[in-house]
């Protein structure tokens, strides 16, 4: 949550809007989808009335809540190396996914590095 000085430059101000969307939040937390959510004031958001700021972070809510849900594989587009076309395949995770760095079969094993004053 961001209450910049340009809302407000009385801290009062920038304090009441930051417990108003604490509260607001607090009520309906239990019906948003799971997730970070960023609240970001903004300049107008000052001169409102308790009650105007209540129904507009209401109205932002419900937006919220309307949202399809995202993707369980996450939103990170990976470049297929082949096609060199874009696709949603999640990123491996488990070393079993990763490509191995080993030399393949029947390559000579790399030799060992000698560390500086040896």
């Amino acid at each position: 949550m961001a209450v910049s000085r340009k809302v407000s430059p009385d801290a009062v101000v920038r304090n009441r809007i930051k417990r108003q969307v604490r509260e607001s939040f607090r009520l309906r937390y239990r019906e948003l989808p799971a997730g970070d959510c960023i609240v970001v004031a903004r300049s107008g958001a000052g001169a409102l009335d308790k009650a105007a700021l209540r129904k507009d972070l209401a109205l932002l809510w419900d937006r919220l809540i309307a949202l399809p849900p995202s993707s369980p594989t996450g939103t990170i587009l990976r470049r297929d190396a082949a096609a060199g076309l874009a696709s949603a395949t999640p990123a491996p995770t488990s070393p079993s996914d990763t490509p191995s760095l080993s030399a393949p079969e029947g390559a000579p094993a790399p030799r060992p590095t000698a560390s500086p004053g040896e």
